[in-house]
């Protein structure tokens, strides 16, 4: 229920008296101290299938402790919104952070459960510091299967939809942000400090219907709306939002056609049209790029000059080794 980046502090439970501990602060690992007299871990968090979503980054740093403790460790799975389909450049390990904690591809096309598998078998949740006293034999997780899911279903509607975070309030912004969140590493309203974040994106310098003809040809299965809008500080959404009080121009997103749309392929063409068209007033920030997109090289050969082509064809090559790698762990057919 907290904005993306804020801090959530440990509380007491007022019916039990027991403590509850956050691993959105300071403390994003469990303790040993957190851990004890404890049987089992337990994880039952809803995904959104991109790599930067820190939910599987919280996961994969439980996973750590479980085996660190050698305490059981139980993935009750869920399915992925965006089905199986796997897009982005792989993260370069030089790159980890909370939002890229293990080689996978941007877009992943696994769930929660395979994903956990995927960490354990590739031996990924062990340190690197091998001084410490871990049982590398850990072998106590268990993943309980969705029934009746099958891999290649994206989600279809907002029916049921919970939404995961604040910034994530319908599905359909499920569908746009492995893509339109790369614009975080940018000089680009992402949408925060409106309703609609990444469902529209935009920035005081935009000319939204040059943007709009420039993407047109990269645009399947959406439809591209020049928009003009203001972000604004929204309690609990967004604080100090890019550009707050300041008239934005840019584009609002409706996916037409979810099996035909291709959200981080969109978002490359995107940071490549608006270096192209504004290459004065558009900035990306190369660390945070590399954190988001997993590499340095996609900074590298947008800020080139690359067209939207060279890029994807480069990640396209990552992509299709981790098609390969993740084969073992996957749980649907």
């Amino acid at each position: 229920s907290a904005e993306a980046g804020a801090s959530v502090g440990h509380q007491v439970d007022s019916a039990t008296g027991l403590p509850v501990y956050s691993l959105y602060g300071a403390t994003r690992k469990p303790t040993r101290e957190m851990l004890q007299g404890i049987d089992a871990l337990v994880f039952d968090i809803q995904d959104v299938g991109a790599r930067f979503y820190t939910y599987i980054s919280t996961m994969a740093l439980a996973l750590e402790a479980a085996a660190e403790t050698n305490i059981e460790m139980y993935v009750l799975d869920r399915p992925n919104p965006l089905g199986d389909r796997v897009a982005g450049p792989v993260l370069d390990p030089k790159h980890r952070s909370f939002v890229g904690i293990h080689p996978i591809a941007l877009q992943h096309g696994m769930t929660t459960g395979e994903l956990a598998r995927m960490f354990l078998g590739e031996r990924w949740i062990y340190p690197d510091d091998t001084t410490k006293s871990v049982n590398r034999s850990w072998s106590k997780l268990h993943v309980i299967p969705v029934t009746g899911w099958r891999r290649q279903v994206l989600a279809a509607s907002d029916i049921n939809w919970i939404p995961p975070s604040p910034n994530i309030p319908t599905l359909a912004t499920t569908l746009v942000y492995p893509g339109v969140c790369l614009l975080e590493a940018t000089n680009v309203s992402e949408g925060r400090g409106t309703h609609e974040p990444f469902l529209m994106f935009g920035a005081p310098w935009i000319d939204s219907d040059a943007l709009a003809k420039h993407l047109q040809a990269e645009a399947e299965g959406i439809a591209l709306t020049p928009i003009s809008f203001t972000p604004v500080d929204l309690p609990g959404m967004a604080m100090n939002p890019k550009y707050e009080g300041e008239k934005c121009h840019g584009l609002k997103l409706r996916v037409t056609d979810s099996a035909k749309f291709a959200p981080v392929k969109f978002g490359v063409a995107l940071l490549v049209a608006l270096q192209q068209l504004y290459p004065n007033e558009f900035k990306m920030r190369p660390e945070g790029m590399a954190r988001l997109s997993g590499v340095a090289w996609v900074y590298e050969m947008i800020t080139a000059n690359e067209s939207s082509a060279a890029v994807w064809k480069r990640i396209e090559q990552d992509a299709k080794k981790f098609r390969e790698q993740r084969q073992p762990y996957l749980l649907y057919k």
